[in-house]
């Protein structure tokens, strides 16, 4: 088989032939790609110079600014594998991420005074100042090597880094251009957290094809004026988040055509959107291109898109709109019991995808890849296919997927992926924590996780939550926990889950 360099020809390309465009735009300056590629160099000749293991990953704290977009180009430019993460997350679990990672290196956009696991953070402007004039030549990196690594919730309790490869990522920017017609006038929004998912697509969609990114950074999402004010000066035309950020601005009824005159696209996913806001989205300025998309971090961040019209604001038989076609560089199929359904059936069956835009497997975690991916190929580079987990049916005259829930505990809090049974195992960590129940419930388009707690010693709940900021982030912390001294139990002698559910579900508050 053929080693394709193709990554690194597309980046030698959009570095030579768009070195004048803008490929950032912030409040304090813009960049262009001449000085995105330049800084991204020096970055990775200093990578080159670090000795580093080879199964080591390059470790980035999430910033939303220049140095660490640059940061993440030259990790791709000297073949190493990177991932970002939360440095706002509790330091246990950070701790987990550096160890799995086998990281040796960790850099920062700013100057830390921390470390991590007893490893240094290099600055990332102290190493690109040192270096004034780099000599550079464009290594050939074989895009079947990982790319970059994305953590969810993992059902242990322990988070699932699942590995993608570099020659998934470039088929990746070539369907996100084709889907949504990108085109050279386009400047993308930068929503999505570096850690989340969604940020795949708002970086190389942009960097990857030539176009512009605009960072919103994390203090912008906390004042939707700041968000509303730098679409007025930045102007971005295309716009990706998840439905509850747009849920959100409606709410606050701030939304408006005035508002968000510059977006002529707007691109949703990470969870289902309730048809009632879609609605009032769509009613807001029909001139504007409204897409649905779904796909799972271990399929590189999107897989289907749908393109929405008046007939799925109107029509709610179906509960959801549709996540559309799944795209061409696809195959999928529906399984149930094991057993694959005929896509005329319109049965519910877990959905199956295969083709190369699917992952490498978790990073050091054998037993969590083999139970959602098959079909290792002959050189165990890769996988064919993965298990979504996720149900749906197919309407067979449009060939479209509708979303039907899960087929396990996992669920969607902000587009974040969360695996019930994680929180469980953290709270059954805390001293004094006999028993724990957790659960989830849908409260105004947004699901609510409820712990039930057992303990003959905790008298106050605030003791669990101090426990647990120092083990979850802040989005798997349950939003009401419930204190018992003792379980009920069935008549099997096991927790009486159903009973349980029942109760707090009526008693659980906003």
């Amino acid at each position: 088989m053929k080693t394709s360099y193709l990554l690194s020809s597309r980046l030698e390309n959009i570095s030579s032939k768009f070195k004048n465009k803008i490929a950032i735009k912030s409040k304090e300056r813009n960049y262009s790609y001449n000085e995105l590629f330049n800084t991204a160099k020096k970055i990775s000749i200093f990578i080159e110079k670090k000795e580093i293991l080879n199964n080591a990953i390059i470790i980035i704290l999430s910033r939303k600014d220049f140095l660490t977009y640059a940061t993440i180009i030259g990790c791709i430019l000297s073949g190493r594998t990177y991932t970002v993460v939360d440095f706002s997350s509790p330091k246990e679990r950070l701790d987990k991420i550096i160890e799995k990672c086998n990281s040796s290196i960790i850099f920062s956009s700013k100057n830390e005074i921390t470390n991590f696991k007893n490893r240094k953070i290099i600055d990332i402007k102290t190493v690109t100042t040192k270096i004034k004039n780099p000599y550079y030549k464009l290594k050939k990196i074989d895009d079947n090597k990982p790319c970059y690594l994305m953590f969810t919730s993992g059902s242990t309790g322990f988070p699932k880094g699942a590995i993608i490869r570099r020659e998934s990522l470039l088929r990746f920017s070539h369907l996100c251009k084709k889907n949504f017609s990108l085109n050279k006038k386009d400047n993308l929004t930068s929503l999505n957290p570096l850690y989340f998912d969604n940020s795949i697509f708002d970086i190389f969609a942009t960097f990857l094809n030539g176009l512009t990114l605009t960072i919103f950074t994390e203090k912008d999402l906390k004042n939707p004026n700041h968000i509303l004010k730098k679409i007025k000066i930045l102007k971005p035309t295309v716009w990706f988040s998840t439905p509850s950020l747009l849920i959100y601005l409606i709410n606050l009824k701030i939304l408006n055509y005035k508002n968000f005159r510059p977006i002529k696209k707007i691109i949703f996913g990470g969870e289902a959107f309730p048809i009632d806001k879609l609605r009032k989205l769509f009613e807001l300025d029909k001139s504007k291109i409204l897409y649905n998309v779904y796909g799972p971090t271990e399929t590189t961040c999107i897989c289907s898109s749908h393109k929405i019209n008046s007939k799925d604001i109107y029509n709610i038989s179906n509960g959801y709109v549709t996540i559309g076609k799944i795209w061409d560089s696809f195959n999928f199929y529906l399984y149930q019991n094991k057993k694959k359904l005929s896509l005329k059936s319109k049965k519910v069956g877990e959905l199956y995808l295969t083709g190369p835009n699917v992952g490498s497997g978790y990073i050091n975690d054998a037993i969590q890849t083999n139970k959602t991916f098959f079909g290792l190929s002959k050189d165990k580079k890769k996988f064919i296919g993965y298990k979504t987990g996720d149900l749906f049916t197919q309407d067979p005259k449009t060939k479209k997927l509708y979303f039907k829930g899960r087929k396990d505990s996992q669920i969607k809090v902000m587009g974040h992926r969360i695996e019930l049974s994680e929180i469980e195992v953290s709270m059954n960590k805390i001293h004094l924590i006999d028993e724990v129940v957790i659960f989830s419930k849908r409260i105004q388009y947004t699901n609510r996780i409820i712990a039930v707690v057992s303990s003959k010693k905790i008298r106050s709940k605030e003791y669990i939550y101090k426990e647990l900021r120092l083990k979850l982030p802040s989005y798997m912390i349950p939003s009401n926990i419930f204190l018992l001294k003792k379980m009920p139990k069935n008549a099997n002698g096991k927790i009486d889950r159903a009973k349980l559910k029942k109760i707090y579900e009526k008693k659980t508050i906003i």
